[in-house]
């Protein structure tokens, strides 16, 4: 069970895996939920980076912007 910002309590696959954050691999857990329309993909919890990284709240990006991958055109309805 995880409880989620507001308050509500839901029942979530954990999977351990690797992630790499500002080069260097970290092994870590994570929840599994569709954040296709949230502004964030991902979210990194504090007990994923503990002893490894510190937080300033106050700035952005301090490990580099993201590559984004370009954007795929609408698909038309129609079948070629």
């Amino acid at each position: 069970m995880v409880r989620d910002s507001g308050g509500k309590s839901t029942l979530r696959p954990v999977i351990e895996t690797m992630v790499t954050l500002c080069g260097k691999d970290l092994r870590v857990e994570l929840t599994l939920v569709s954040r296709g329309t949230m502004g964030f993909r991902m979210l990194i919890g504090r007990q994923a980076i503990r002893g490894e990284f510190l937080v300033n709240a106050g700035r952005s990006y301090l490990g580099g912007k993201p590559r984004r991958k370009p954007a795929k055109p609408p698909s038309s309805g129609k079948v070629p």
